[in-house]
Order: C-alpha cells, then sequence, then structure tokens
C-alpha cells in the first residue's frame, strides 16, 4: 500500500474507528468508516475498486470479520485484510 492509499475500517466501537481514521488521515491515508458488515458492503461497493486495505475488527456485531472479508474478496481477490482484536480466527482467508 502506498501513502495516499485507501482503508475500509470496519468497527463497531466508535472511538475505536474515529481514532484509527484520524492516524491513518495524519499518516496520508483516506479512511472510509463502517460500523457494521452492511455499511462496510455499502461502502465497499461504492468505493471497492480504489479501496487498498480491509482494516476489520475480529468479532463484530453481525458478523464475524473473517466472515465479512470474504464477501469483498469474491470481487478483489488482490485486497489486502487485517484483521484485529484478541478473538481472530487464525485460519486464512480463501481467495477464490
Amino acid at each position: 500500500m502506498v501513502e495516499g492509499g485507501k482503508v475500509l475500517i470496519v468497527e463497531a466501537e466508535d472511538l475505536v474507528c474515529e481514532f484509527t481514521a484520524r492516524a491513518l488521515s495524519e499518516w496520508g491515508y483516506v479512511a472510509l468508516e463502517a460500523s457494521n458488515v452492511q455499511n462496510s458492503l455499502k461502502l465497499f461497493e461504492r468505493e471497492g475498486k480504489d479501496v487498498d486495505l480491509l482494516l476489520c475488527d475480529s468479532m463484530l456485531v453481525d458478523k464475524s470479520g473473517y466472515q465479512l472479508a470474504h464477501e469483498p474478496l469474491g470481487f478483489r481477490p488482490d485486497l489486502r485484510v487485517v484483521l484485529v482484536g484478541d478473538c481472530a480466527d487464525n485460519r486464512p482467508i480463501s481467495r477464490k
């Protein structure tokens, strides 16, 4: 990912999402914020071709980050995905 890249942050905790977005912005990235799976998929539908990284909490209210990651990877197998949190599923994410 190059400076100025676009990061889609999926995080249910508003303060964590805002802090992460602010930090990424200060480092030159464009941060898109979503608080749940449904909003993240809408954002990805609109911005997906320009998203360089999906930064996702491993445990969301409506799905796990692992489950969420499969949907955009179906459209963008080259998308980089980082799952964060204390309950991360260690299975590799299929890029099929």
